[in-house]
């Protein structure tokens, strides 16, 4: 049987985007006028969507 569809799930199984999304993250808002340390968007923004740092 031959395989139509290969779907791979990058939710941290084969690459961690997290580290990275969070050093983004902390540099972005804190050009933005709100110093944020890595640690504290770990705190406040970890599993959380993008979409919530916005509000």
């Amino acid at each position: 049987m031959a395989y139509q569809l290969v779907i791979f799930d990058n939710d941290g199984v084969l690459v961690d985007s997290e580290p990275t999304a969070h050093r983004i993250l902390s540099g972005y808002l804190t050009e933005l006028g709100f110093p944020t340390t890595l640690e504290e968007s770990y705190h406040y923004f970890l599993g959380n969507a993008g979409r919530t740092v916005h509000h």
